[in-house]
């Protein structure tokens, strides 16, 4: 009895062992293969350099095709040098430029509430024998001027003395000033001229400049 009772466990644990068997193992989910970085190639974002910032003509201004000689003081001083130069009104074209010059100074009182005030005010000043003149147009119009100055220094010390003989109300101001100026523009012709040695006509230096916001198509990026 004790010996078929044995068998019998025998046969329930081989049975138990092969239902295991026959068990499928969970499936491991792996990652897909990916080409991470070493440890040792990782870099903080601030430990990283800039950019290099391209760089052309060594640091120079853009090259042109276009030319400016300016310094003429007449539209007929600057044909006179191109016709001199045997240069065609195509490879240099006549152009004005406004150039901006340093202000006057002027010495003045500043503008009366009207015509008839200023004028009275400028009685009084011309009875004293103080040379003075009516402002009749612009900012300060209806003021009196007492001098105009290229000098600073001349315009205070005229002040100076004004004030001084109770003329109070005077100060000094900045008066705006320009020149008109005359330039041929023109190509690489224009260029060699200017380069070639006529830098002088008619006593004027010329100064040679590139137009503005014209660059090279073949050095365009």
């Amino acid at each position: 009895m004790i010996r078929w009772l044995c068998y019998g466990l025998l046969l329930a644990n081989g049975l138990v062992f092969w239902l295991a068997a026959q068990t499928p193992a969970p499936k491991q989910e792996t990652l897909a293969h990916a080409n991470l970085p070493r440890v040792s190639t990782l870099q903080l974002v601030g430990e990283s350099s800039p950019p290099s910032e391209p760089t052309s003509n060594g640091g120079e201004r853009p090259l042109t095709d276009c030319y400016v000689a300016s310094g003429f003081a007449s539209p007929e001083d600057a044909r006179l040098w191109r016709d001199s130069q045997s240069l065609t009104e195509t490879q240099a074209r006549p152009r004005s430029l406004t150039v901006a010059m340093p202000p006057y100074y002027w010495v003045l009182i500043p503008p009366q509430d009207s015509r008839e005030e200023a004028l009275a005010r400028l009685a009084q000043l011309q009875q004293k024998g103080i040379d003075s003149y009516l402002i009749d147009q612009g900012e300060q119009r209806w003021g009196i001027s007492l001098g105009l100055f290229e000098a600073s220094d001349r315009a205070r010390a005229l002040l100076q003395r004004r004030r001084n003989a109770g003329i109070e109300d005077a100060v000094l101001s900045q008066r705006p000033r320009s020149r008109e100026l005359y330039a041929l523009e023109g190509d690489s012709a224009l260029q060699s001229a200017v380069r070639a040695g006529q830098l002088k006509p008619n006593g004027l230096a010329l100064s040679l400049r590139a137009c503005e916001g014209v660059a090279k198509a073949d050095k365009s990026p």
